[in-house]
């Protein structure tokens, strides 16, 4: 089974806050600690760079990539 891959692009009014808490609020359905350990496992990679670092602010126009694996 395939997991599944989401781009977000980071809009205006939205750069600035933590990597998690962007994410948890745009990814209907999956949980914020379910998104730091994605983070931490290096699922999620800004402007193509991963990122491990929960805590990273984002920057307004930044691409946000996640890929999400099937729960085992």
């Amino acid at each position: 089974m395939e997991g599944e891959t989401h781009t977000l692009m980071v809009a205006a009014g939205e750069g600035g806050a933590r990597l998690d808490r962007y994410l948890s609020a745009r990814l209907e359905g999956v949980s914020r600690a379910r998104i730091q350990k994605l983070i931490a496992e290096g699922c999620v990679s800004a402007d193509g760079v991963p990122v491990t670092d929960s805590s990273l602010k984002i920057k307004e126009n930044q691409q946000v990539d996640v890929f999400i694996p099937p729960v085992k």
